[in-house]
């Protein structure tokens, strides 16, 4: 006989035509669940919660219904944590959509959306079995509010802003994603949904910090990627957000070779970051990192980094980057896209900014050995159960 499947839809506020992020389907075994396919260095990877995976083996759908494969040797299981990372084959792995993992470091960011009641919205790809095949059927969303930070374990809680967008069991693994702004059209990962539980009109939810989905992630694949910088020929200011502090260093400064100094800016307004667009002349392919470096006189808390191929182009991807206490510089992934411009928003009401430098990927390909055993050194305390709340068995 054979079982056909049938997921429950839960009714997300809405459904929308372009993808606002990459939320896959995962199907392992008699388990369904959801999954955040993300860029890493050359390779094509999904993380999702660990329960999801009841076998050695899965089928990934993701965007215009391709698929990947994992196989026994391409699974990574967190020894203390509900996450697992697969290494996918296939259609979805050879065109891997240009979503990232997260940031290293989540704190500053948390803090901030619970200062300011930030929106956060839970996503996923719903679908099923259809003619003995896996398809998906969309996207879609559901607003959740932040309730607060683990003290103990790598995790923080949230919970639908209403009850039509509680989370089903096959939701678990859907990815977290903090929303800029009300005219974002992506968001930024922060977490993986791994338990839900229900407290009378209440539905709580746990969701793993992403910064230690990465952990993880560069403790089991602790491959480096490389960068290389490109020709500076045939740039030029194509947009600026803030005022410049000294008419000696402004923005131009930034496309010279051996200022002076750099652009010393201030925040206009509160609600206009400082922020520059700089054109490259003409697209650029494989754009994998923008370096950024600031005065050693500026702290910013970090950057906000999107790298679209047209000037005005609302839907490119934004990518938060936390700039550590005490350094002035950073490279910011971006996965691997292809782009003319480059805009960068600085989280400070005041700053100098000494170079904005876009880097290529230098490594052709992945390499061809598997990755090593995943390390044991524990990051946190074990989340082994279902988003129904039980005890994983």
């Amino acid at each position: 006989m054979i079982k056909v499947v049938t997921l429950a839809i839960v009714c997300f506020g809405v459904t929308v035509g372009s993808v606002r992020a990459e939320p896959v389907l995962v199907q392992s075994g008699a388990e369904w669940g959801q999954g955040w396919v993300f860029h890493h260095e050359t390779g094509c990877w999904v993380a999702t919660a660990k329960h999801v995976m009841a076998t050695d083996s899965a089928v990934i759908v993701g965007p215009d219904e391709r698929q990947a494969t994992v196989s026994p040797s391409g699974i990574y299981r967190s020894p203390n944590l509900d996450i697992a990372l697969l290494k996918l084959q296939g259609p979805l792995a050879d065109q891997c959509p240009n979503s990232l993992i997260g940031d290293s470091k989540l704190d500053p960011l948390l803090d901030r959306i619970n200062r300011q009641n930030g929106q956060l919205d839970i996503e996923r790809r719903s679908g099923g079995m259809q003619d003995k095949n896996v398809v998906a059927n969309g996207v879609g969303y559901a607003r959740a509010a932040f309730l607060g930070k683990s003290d103990t374990d790598p995790t923080i809680r949230i919970e639908p802003r209403d009850r039509e967008n509680w989370l089903a069991e096959t939701d678990s693994g859907s990815p977290v994603l903090f929303v800029e702004s009300q005219a974002a059209i992506t968001g930024i990962p922060i977490g993986i949904v791994t338990e839900v539980k229900s407290l009378g009109d209440r539905q709580v939810i746990t969701v793993i910090r992403m910064d230690a989905v990465r952990h993880f992630l560069e403790q089991t694949i602790p491959h480096a990627p490389q960068f290389q910088s490109i020709s500076s020929t045939g740039r030029k200011l194509a947009g600026i957000s803030g005022s410049t502090v000294d008419s000696n260093c402004g923005p131009d400064n930034l496309l010279r070779q051996g200022p002076a100094c750099g652009w010393k800016a201030r925040r206009e307004s509160a609600n206009q970051p400082i922020a520059i667009t700089i054109d490259l002349g003409s697209p650029v392919s494989n754009i994998s990192a923008i370096h950024i470096k600031v005065a050693n006189n500026s702290a910013p808390g970090g950057f906000v980094v999107s790298t679209p191929l047209q000037e005005h182009n609302a839907q490119a991807a934004e990518r938060r980057c936390a700039l550590p206490s005490g350094q002035h510089e950073i490279s910011c992934p971006v996965g691997l896209r292809e782009s003319r411009y480059i805009r960068v928003a600085v989280d400070d009401d005041q700053v100098e900014l000494i170079d904005i430098e876009p880097l290529i990927s230098a490594a052709s390909r992945w390499p061809q050995q598997d990755p090593p055993e995943p390390a044991t050194q524990p990051i946190g305390q074990p989340a082994l159960s279902k988003t129904t709340g039980r005890p994983h068995k």
